[in-house]
C-alpha cells in the first residue's frame, strides 16, 4: 500500500469518525441559528460578525471537500451524500445574492451525519433510493393532471375564461382546488353544468388523495424497507443462521467424541 492510499485511508476514517460528525454539526447549526437571528431587526448590529463566522466556516468546508477529493480521489464521488455536500458548497461559493438562498442548504451535513442514528439514517436512505419511484409517480400524475386541464378546459372554458380559459389555466385552477387554495364547491356555484362540474372535481379529488398519495407512501416505504434489509437480517434469517451455528458445535462435539474413543 502507497504513501497516499495510507492517507487517504486515515482520511477517510477521520471524517467518518463521530468526532468529525459532531464538528460538522455544531457548525451547521451555528449557520442555521446566525442565519435565523439575522432577520431580526434586534441583531442587525451583529450581521458583520454572522457574516465573518460563516466566512470562517465555509472556509472549513471547501478546505475538508478539497482534502476529501483529493485523498480519495475517484472514490469520493461514489457517495451520493459526498455528492450532495459537494453541491451545496458549491452554490454557497456563489455571489452572496445567491448564496444566501442556499445557506440553509448546508444542513443537508447533517444528513451526512446521521450514522449516529441508524434508524434515522435507514428513513433518509431510504426516501434518497425512493426519489426514482417518486419521479414515475409524479409523471403519471402530471399525465392524469393534464388530462383532467384538457377536459375542464373544453367543459369550462366559455363559462369562467378567467379560471379555465387554457390548459395552463385549468391545471392552475385544479392545483389550487386539490391544495384547498381553492374551494370546489365555489367553482361549481359560478358555473351552469353543476352535475358534470361537481363529477370532474370529485374524481380529481379522489385521484389525488387515495390513489396519488397510495403510490407515493407506497414507493417510500418500500425504498425504507428495502434499506433495511441491507443493514438488518430478517427474523428468519437470524433463526436459521442461529440453527446453522448449534450445528455445527454438535458436530464439533461429536468429532471431539470419536477422536476420544480412537
Amino acid at each position: 500500500m502507497s504513501t497516499l492510499d495510507r492517507l487517504a485511508e486515515s482520511a477517510e476514517k477521520f471524517f467518518e469518525s463521530k468526532l468529525m460528525h459532531f464538528i460538522v454539526i455544531g457548525m451547521v447549526l451555528a449557520i442555521g441559528a446566525m442565519s435565523g437571528l439575522s432577520t431580526f431587526p434586534e441583531f442587525k448590529s451583529y450581521n458583520e460578525i454572522f457574516e465573518t463566522i460563516d466566512r470562517v466556516i465555509l472556509a472549513v468546508f471547501v478546505i475538508e471537500m478539497m482534502v476529501k477529493i483529493i485523498l480519495l480521489r475517484g472514490r469520493f464521488f461514489k457517495s451520493y451524500w459526498n455528492v450532495i455536500d459537494f453541491i451545496v458548497i458549491a452554490l454557497s461559493l456563489m455571489p452572496n445574492s445567491i448564496a444566501y438562498t442556499f445557506r440553509l442548504l448546508r444542513f443537508l451535513h447533517v444528513m451526512s451525519s446521521l450514522e449516529l442514528l441508524p434508524r434515522t439514517k435507514h428513513i433518509v436512505d431510504g426516501l434518497v433510493h425512493a426519489l426514482p419511484g417518486l419521479a414515475n409517480v409524479f409523471i403519471v400524475s402530471m399525465v392524469i393532471f393534464y388530462m383532467f386541464a384538457l377536459m375542464s378546459t373544453a367543459m369550462f372554458g366559455t363559462h369562467l375564461s378567467t379560471e379555465f380559459g387554457t390548459v395552463g389555466l385549468s391545471m392552475y385552477t385544479l392545483l389550487k382546488v386539490v391544495t384547498g387554495g381553492v374551494s370546489w364547491v365555489v367553482i361549481t356555484e359560478q358555473l351552469h353544468t353543476i352535475g358534470l362540474s361537481s363529477t370532474l372535481f370529485f374524481s380529481l379529488l379522489l385521484f389525488v388523495s387515495y390513489f396519488l398519495v397510495a403510490l407515493m407512501i407506497g414507493a417510500v416505504i418500500s425504498a425504507v424497507l428495502r434499506v433495511e434489509e441491507r443493514f438488518e437480517p430478517r427474523k428468519g434469517t437470524t433463526d436459521l443462521r442461529q440453527e446453522l451455528s448449534k450445528i455445527q458445535r454438535d458436530l464439533k462435539e461429536i468429532r471431539g467424541d470419536l477422536k476420544r474413543r480412537k
